[in-house]
């Protein structure tokens, strides 16, 4: 078994807004990772599998949220032993997702500049991690649901892209398009079509890019006045409490029977 906490790596100390670090919380993190290692270890010795999952994953995140990929992915990839152990397709999808995206941000860690151009693939320890996040998500693709593949597909998409195969990128994108056409989401094909647009400019067909962000763009004034609806919408009926005494209960029943149509 993995001991998440012998890595020999500190934690970074959380900071508050003027700098200053945060030893309360710094110390409660430690502490937790400690109860939860604990926790992980002594479950998995004593075949109580569902309660070392929800351990690891449990630690996975608080590693995620600190920013410590690496041990995430220890973390996250003894969550998914045990989901294959168990039979929980489900976990097995989260834990591929989650392994699959560390592995990218360590790849091409978090910037302003992003991505887009690609990766020193020329670095072994890039080429390993671009590698073993496109092994994932094609795992995941295997084993998701709808939405699921949708973000599969996504992420092979991004990974190829960092790898500057553009041409298996661009067919995972457009793979997630057509899944979220199928499944109606105004949302993802907003993501799929931009991620389009993206790989386009890569390859300076700007006349794509430009067609691909004004869909997004058309997208995102659908979900604007979706959202000036329901402000109206809310408005009328807090006029409609105060000018005609309707009790509240009856207006929040109007204001989710008309969401619920809508």
């Amino acid at each position: 078994l993995i001991d998440v906490t012998s890595k020999g790596k500190k934690l970074p100390a959380m900071k508050d807004s003027k700098g200053q670090v945060n030893m309360g919380h710094d110390a409660q993190i430690k502490t937790a990772i400690r109860d939860y290692s604990m926790l992980a270890f002594s479950s998995r010795r004593a075949g109580k599998r569902d309660v070392a999952a929800t351990a690891y994953v449990s630690l996975a995140v608080i590693h995620d949220n600190q920013s410590n990929y690496t041990l995430a992915i220890d973390c996250y990839q003894q969550y998914y032993d045990i989901c294959v152990e168990c039979n929980d397709v489900m976990g097995q999808a989260v834990a591929l997702n989650n392994l699959s995206v560390n592995h990218m941000l360590l790849a091409s860690p978090p910037s302003d500049a992003g991505s887009l151009k690609g990766v020193d693939m020329s670095n072994n320890a890039t080429l390993v991690h671009i590698n073993k996040a496109i092994s994932m998500n094609a795992k995941h693709v295997e084993i998701a649901d709808g939405g699921g593949k949708f973000v599969a597909h996504t992420n092979l998409g991004l990974s190829y892209g960092m790898a500057g195969d553009i041409e298996k990128a661009s067919k995972h994108h457009q793979d997630a398009l057509r899944i979220a056409i199928k499944m109606q989401t105004l949302y993802g094909q907003s993501i799929a079509v931009g991620n389009l647009g993206l790989i386009a400019l890569t390859k300076s067909d700007y006349l794509t890019a430009k067609t691909c962000f004004e869909q997004v763009y058309c997208v995102c004034c659908v979900y604007y006045m979706y959202f000036v609806m329901i402000y109206v919408l809310f408005c009328d009926c807090v006029d409609m409490t105060c000018t005609h005494n309707i009790p509240y209960s009856h207006v929040a029943f109007i204001i989710f029977y008309i969401l619920y149509i809508i």
